[in-house]
């Protein structure tokens, strides 16, 4: 379980970058917030 957490907070501090450089390129915050809502949706039901 412990691991189970570790891997989600590495793989969401990965995905904040990710999302941070979607923004910082200036992508639509529509297509960026889809892909926030998406992994939220992911983490949920994994």
């Amino acid at each position: 379980m412990l691991n189970t957490e570790k891997a989600f907070s590495s793989a969401n501090s990965y995905f904040q970058t990710f999302i941070n450089i979607l923004r910082f390129n200036k992508i639509d915050p529509r297509v960026v917030d889809r892909f926030q809502y998406g992994f939220i949706n992911f983490r949920v039901d994994a």
